[in-house]
């Protein structure tokens, strides 16, 4: 039996005995890459060979060749067929832990920001929609704030002074909150920092409530008294996410503000 057969049959009968087979190599010049056939050289046979078993056949031909013949056993072994070894593949698995894990953490710093403006935003867009529907509508707008459920409300009012539809309700985005962290200093506008809620002068506004006038003005329950105030907002324990909204009585113009928390150095608001 030949070494390259299936079958027992004599070496000198058995397939096609190639004296030489043709691989492709690159020639490389000033303009183009042209193909270049090299010759291998592979063992003579112990016995004589004749003229048809001198022929040369390039290699890929004689593979399918002896495929579909199914009398010889020609394997061809490609580099790319090669797997990879198990320390390269735990070099790979290292690297990308390594760089997830950094994503991670460097995701927490803009993630705080991220959920400090959107509360920002949540009271500044809640109490400019009531101030807009007093002015459009010609109605009290009832304004109030719930420091446990974290949340921001208005209600228009009828003519007769009774509540009327249904309040819209506004929640705060999660881990933030009505805070005023040690450490914070007041708005530009000085409205006070006494409490995270700070609107004429008393903690948690007048206790007759809080209304924006058919004139845009912000109000106690006596209607034609201005109060000014501020509204402090942030995450609990982390003083650079401070957050501010401030309302001018008069007017009732809204101005949102955030800390710039510089350490080592005197900390301000800015618009």
């Amino acid at each position: 039996m030949h070494a390259y057969c299936s079958e027992p049959v004599h070496s000198y009968s058995c397939c096609v005995h190639l004296r030489a087979l043709y691989l492709a190599e690159h020639q490389v010049s000033v303009e183009r890459v042209y193909p270049v056939r090299k010759r291998l050289s592979l063992p003579q046979p112990k016995f004589g060979i004749g003229r048809r078993e001198r022929m040369s056949l390039p290699l890929s031909l004689f593979a399918v060749l002896a495929q579909k013949n199914g009398s010889c056993a020609v394997k061809v072994t490609n580099k790319r067929e090669q797997g990879f070894s198990l320390l390269e593949l735990l070099v790979v698995v290292g690297i990308m832990g390594v760089l997830s894990a950094s994503a991670v953490i460097g995701s927490r710093g803009p993630m705080k920001t991220y959920r400090a403006n959107a509360a920002l935003d949540a009271v500044a867009s809640q109490l400019r929609v009531a101030r807009q529907i007093s002015i459009s509508q010609r109605r009290y707008v009832k304004v109030w704030f719930n420091p446990v459920a974290n949340t921001i409300s208005y209600q228009t009012q009828a003519l007769n002074g009774a509540l009327e539809g249904i309040p819209s309700i506004v929640s705060l985005p999660p881990q933030t909150g009505f805070i005023l962290e040690s450490g914070v200093p007041d708005t530009p506008m000085g409205f006070g920092n006494t409490a995270p809620i700070y609107i004429g002068n008393l903690s948690g506004g007048p206790a007759t409530g809080m209304y924006f006038t058919p004139s845009g003005s912000f109000s106690d329950g006596t209607y034609y008294n201005p109060v000014n105030g501020t509204i402090f907002i942030g995450m609990p324990n982390q003083p650079d996410t401070a957050r501010a909204v401030t309302i001018l009585g008069s007017t009732g113009r809204i101005r949102p503000y955030l800390i710039i928390f510089t350490s080592g150095s005197t900390n301000h608001w800015a618009e």
